[in-house]
């Protein structure tokens, strides 16, 4: 909205017109150029302010997105670690239930 776009004038000749004497047209057509200029800067200074927000935004995604992907790739890394101890762990009883029955084997022959 611009306040160049309101004609304060013609708002005022179409209040005359209406019966609103002189004095009072010349008043509310003043004071609704004002307000057009202030909801004009107010509307400014918003477009402004959601820019600002919109970029703040997209830094935050992409920083967000950086984040997930490390954790991502942590969470993949400890996936691998904990299925290499599992295995190890797994060989490392069988060898012993192994041990344990081969020396059984022995003392039983």
């Amino acid at each position: 909205m611009s306040a160049a776009a309101f004609d304060t004038h013609k708002y005022a000749k179409r209040l005359m017109d209406a019966g609103v004497t002189p004095a009072h047209a010349d008043i509310q057509a003043e004071t609704m150029g004002c307000m057009m200029a202030e909801l004009a800067a107010n509307t400014t200074a918003l477009e402004k302010h959601e820019l600002r927000n919109a970029a703040e935004i997209d830094v935050f995604g992409a920083k967000l997105d950086k984040a997930v992907a490390e954790l991502s790739q942590k969470i993949s890394e400890t996936s691998q670690n904990s299925m290499r101890w599992t295995l190890s762990i797994g060989v490392a009883f069988g060898l012993i239930q192994t041990s344990a029955l081969v020396l059984i084997m022995f003392k039983l022959v």
